[in-house]
């Protein structure tokens, strides 16, 4: 910031300028960013999908998986899908968090 040349309060504010067809895209693209925000919170809500998603999936299955890798009995390709398992969760569980 450049005190010297500083309007001490007294901006501006900077004008965005869009299209039409910018502003209309933009519409469209938020306007599913909330409906996806708004589905997200009723599964969020919902009995079912806490059982067998939030507990299920992203608590259970992982500790299932790592009892499974850590237990040493597991040949190399088994191990390996158990890990790509892991994997598939955290990317599910990041996309949901989004």
């Amino acid at each position: 910031m450049e005190l010297y040349n500083a309007s001490m309060g007294e901006e501006q504010p900077e004008e965005i300028e869009l299209t039409l067809e910018q502003y209309e895209e933009a519409k469209t693209h938020f306007a599913d960013v909330i409906s996806k925000k708004e589905a997200a919170k009723r599964l969020a809500d919902n009995d079912d999908f806490k059982l067998l998603v939030l507990t299920g999936y992203f608590v259970d299955e992982p500790q299932r998986l790592g009892e499974l890798l850590s237990s040493g009995k597991l040949n190399e390709k088994v191990a390996s899908d158990c890990v790509n398992s892991l994997d598939a969760i955290g990317k599910f569980r990041n996309y949901m968090k989004n």
